[in-house]
């Protein structure tokens, strides 16, 4: 029993905090002090970097790679006109403003711009005499009807070109450009793109659609102030809710204070260990905040209770907090220890996550139980007639109702067995729960969002814009080799024929672009030319007078590396996989000559890393944090058997949020996943206090079934308040113009409906049909026989 530990030491600690409560106060304001410094210094911010598994192979050829052949952070600009080709003066002109505009964007890769009025998309022109030179397709708006006829036949007689930077329509051109990652800002970049891109005068009849992963980050921090707003509107919502429940301030005061002390302390230390909230993990702060509210009002419902008994204020104290120490602080560290868990999943972003989580919970310690005493003592007692109203108030006597309904001889089989029926729906609906991102658009913004709009537009007009890269590695001059070359062009056209590719580029494109200008554009020359000579002739001619830059971003300058980029219509995860899968299967049946392929970098190849290692670790993280609560529960308890009354209604609420989740095609992914694990444990505390409730009941002398009615009375009656109170304020979340945080909201409110309903009827249920022997461990010979 929580008991066991000593009522008599819990209420010595009670009264020497009153008593030394300067020194208390004191030492705790010391703190607070210091975490105020961080606080004050923290900012929101993505660090794309942290969100990686750095030790999976793919992330590693990233990390090796991306800088040179394809940053993961892509932007995309689209061109498009309404009605015939780009290729009129006017389009070709902006074209060109937005290349340029392109190279002023800060932490732009220069050596990763792509358009076709780049220095760096050339072609071969032969002129009488034998002259062979390179030149760029076009660094300057075309003048006349001739010099525009030029550069489409240009266009359409190149494969590096024609379908990769301009549609097979040609009513578009895109311009890519890779930033570097550790230059990123997003809300400066955003904004850059607006004024410099979005804002160039254009035609009426062009659009200009802009997407890609810094402009999607960019979006989300454009709505970060109506964020704060709804966080702030919930805190006032919640407030007003705890003033109607208390009928007195005080009752507002009390969880207000313990709220806000954690939060300044759990903030600061978010900053202290150099971690930053991005904006999309601001709702986690909301979910701690819902487990000191409902420590708190735990806690000062039972103090009116205490008064309501006659106690004096002094007495109501000691016993308040006696009677709930051990259940508030179990309820804690099941919290707290449930999140560490997270620190299994080899993502920084998310272990700094699970470190920063689990100290801001266990920060409610400092706010609820050593302050708690103290608070009270400042506080004057309510006045008694507000007491009685709420001990003969309709909430009481609701949840004696619902008690005793859960517990009757019929009712506990039946709550028993809807409950199981519920986990047999739960697990058809849970089988559609994906690890990943379930659709090609981004989940993030909802579906009519412009940055959603033009994403599906920049897929129907190129087939495919997130890049999937795949690294040939080897020895020096192996790319020589026409095996390796053609081995590479296969590559492409057995890639190219999963639905989920669009188009390929790789430096065969530009060889056999070239052989066909020695052969008078013929197709039947466009193919890898037979000798290594040749093949190195070809391409020393067509990067003469070219930076090195210019041809690094496709090879190394000995011929030892190179790529295939792979342009995806989507990165839903199902997708993801199958293309992986057969991509690694044509590796396995293609040897290269001295060099060898290596997955794989670009936007797709990084978020296959982080769907593996999601979907490796997902199930043991579950796993540890079931098994971490079920272990403190029956530490706590000393009995086996309580761990398991608590964790089952546990794992029912957890199993129709999973099935929630995959009834409505919410992934787990980087996004979601802080939020489910963090919520892994939410309402273990609510069975604590309940089931505490009911040993301390038991005790005193009453039936097991009556001790259940008194304890949902009373405990139980906090633990509804708190529940429908939290749901009341997540509602506000709803109205976000982020659909992720939309759905979060929705999300929580049914965790939190779920988790309180299953505390109310199914623990007390099981209570009921099991009647535990360690209820009564502790209770003297007598009052188990009245019992």
């Amino acid at each position: 029993m929580p008991q066991s530990f000593g009522s008599a030491r819990i209420r010595r600690v009670a009264q020497a905090l009153i008593e030394h409560r300067v020194g208390v106060v004191a030492a705790i304001a010391v703190v607070t002090v210091f975490f105020t410094v961080f606080l004050l210094r923290s900012r929101l911010a993505f660090d794309f970097g942290d969100l990686l598994p750095q030790k999976h192979p793919f992330i590693q050829t990233h990390n090796r790679y991306g800088g040179t052949f394809g940053e993961s952070n892509t932007l995309v600009v689209m061109l498009q006109v309404e009605e015939g080709t780009i290729f009129d003066i006017p389009t070709l002109t902006t074209l060109i403003k937005v290349t340029q505009a392109m190279e002023q964007l800060p932490g732009v890769n220069h050596d990763q711009i792509s358009s076709l009025a780049h220095r760096s998309t050339r072609w071969l022109l032969i002129r009488p005499g034998g002259v062979i030179v390179a030149n760029p397709v076009m660094l300057r708006p075309p003048v006349n009807q001739q010099e525009l006829e030029n550069i489409e036949h240009i266009v359409v007689k190149s494969q590096h070109i024609y379908g990769v930077q301009v549609s097979l329509d040609k009513r578009s051109a895109i311009v890519r450009a890779g930033f570097h990652e550790r230059l990123l800002d997003y809300p400066k970049l955003f904004a850059a793109v607006d004024r410099e891109i979005l804002g160039l005068a254009h035609d009426p009849k062009l659009d200009v659609y802009v997407v890609g992963l810094p402009r999607l980050y960019g979006w989300i921090y454009q709505y970060v102030g109506e964020i704060v707003e709804i966080f702030v509107g919930t805190i006032v919502l919640v407030w007003i809710l705890l003033y109607l429940y208390f009928r007195d301030w005080r009752g507002s005061l009390r969880p207000t204070i313990s709220g806000g002390l954690a939060a300044v302390w759990g903030l600061g230390f978010i900053r202290l260990i150099g971690f930053s909230l991005d904006p999309l993990t601001l709702i986690v702060p909301f979910f701690i905040t819902a487990r000191a509210v409902s420590h708190s009002v735990q806690m000062h419902d039972r103090y009116y209770e205490e008064l309501g008994r006659g106690r004096t204020q002094h007495e109501a104290i000691i016993e308040a907090f006696t009677g709930l120490f051990i259940p508030t602080l179990s309820g804690i560290l099941t919290d707290a220890f449930g999140v560490l868990v997270i620190l299994m999943v080899p993502i920084v972003t998310l272990q700094k996550l699970a470190i920063a989580a689990s100290f801001w919970i266990l920060a409610i310690v400092a706010s609820e139980l050593l302050l708690n005493p103290i608070v009270y003592h400042y506080l004057r007692p309510p006045d008694a007639q507000v007491v009685g109203a709420r001990e003969k108030g309709v909430w009481r006597r609701t949840t004696e109702r619902l008690a005793r309904l859960v517990t009757g001889a019929r009712g506990r089989w039946i709550t028993v067995g809807l409950a199981g029926a519920g986990l047999v729906v739960c697990a058809y609906f849970i089988s559609g729960l994906k690890i990943g991102d379930p659709s090609s658009v981004s989940n993030i913004l909802w579906p009519d969002h412009i940055f959603n709009v033009g994403f599906r537009k920049v897929q129907d007009e190129f087939g495919g814009v997130e890049p999937l890269l795949v690294v040939i590695e080897g020895e020096k001059d192996s790319l020589k080799v026409p095996a390796n070359l053609r081995t590479i062009q296969d590559f492409q056209r057995h890639m190219e024929g999963d639905p989920s590719i669009g188009a390929s580029f790789s430096l065969v494109d530009i060889l056999t672009s070239v052989n066909m200008t020695f052969h008078e554009m013929e197709p039947k020359w466009g193919v890898v030319p037979r000798d290594p000579i040749d093949v190195a002739g070809y391409f020393f001619l067509f990067w003469t007078g070219a930076p090195p830059s210019d041809s690094a971003r496709f090879f190394s300058p000995d011929f030892a590396s190179a790529h295939v980029t792979l342009f995806c219509r989507d990165h839903e995860v199902g997708n993801v996989r199958r293309m992986i899968a057969r991509a690694e299967g044509f590796i396995a049946d293609h040897p290269l000559e001295r060099a060898h392929f290596r997955m794989a970098g670009g936007l797709v190849g990084v978020l296959a890393a982080v769907y593996e290692e999601v979907l490796r670790n997902n199930i043991l993280m579950n796993l540890l944090s079931f098994g971490a609560i079920f272990v403190i529960c029956a530490i706590t308890y000393r009995s086996f058997v309580a761990g398991v009354l608590l964790v089952v209604p546990m794992l029912v609420a957890n199993s129709v949020i999973n099935a929630y989740m995959g009834a409505r095609g919410i992934g787990v992914n980087l996004n979601t996943l802080p939020v489910v694990t963090v919520g892994v444990g939410f309402g273990i505390d609510y069975g604590i206090y309940i089931l505490s409730r009911v040993a301390e009941e038991v005790r005193l002398g009453q039936t097991t079934t009556d001790a259940v009615v008194a304890s949902l009375a009373s405990a139980g009656r906090a633990v509804t308040f708190t529940g429908l109170t939290m749901i009341g304020g997540v509602v506000l979340w709803t109205l976000s113009s982020i659909r992720f945080e939309a759905e979060m909201g929705v999300l929580l409110a049914i965790w939190m409906f779920f988790s309180m309903a299953t505390s109310m009827t199914l623990l007390p249920a099981l209570i009921a049909i099991v009647d535990p022997a360690f209820l009564r461990r502790g209770a003297t010979p007598a009052k188990i026989a009245a019992s």
